[in-house]
């Protein structure tokens, strides 16, 4: 889990998770936490690893738009709920 804050006023803007990104059932025992994060701002993406994990991953980051209605019909504390996980979460392009 990455959390972005606000360097101006400390909030936080919003939750990364990339726990499936090596999940733990895929690891070797000798590979451990997720703690390797480098920002390229030539093409505006992520290098994520972990300790002792065989590869690295180019992650490009896409917000998610909050209007969207991709079931169509849904009831107002539904679509609620998935707006507001999606204000923390990021699609991942690899």
């Amino acid at each position: 889990m990455i959390v972005v804050i606000d360097p101006n006023n400390g909030h936080i803007v919003k939750y990364l998770d990339f726990e499936h990104l090596y999940p733990k059932t895929s690891r070797t025992r000798e590979a451990d936490s997720f703690n390797g994060i480098a920002y390229n701002r030539t093409d505006d993406t992520l290098l994520l690893t972990g300790k002792l994990w065989p590869k690295y991953y180019r992650v490009q980051l896409v917000d998610v738009d909050e209007d969207e209605d991709p079931g169509g019909g849904e009831d107002e504390s539904n679509r609620e709920g998935r707006r507001r996980n999606r204000r923390r979460s990021t699609e991942l392009l690899f």
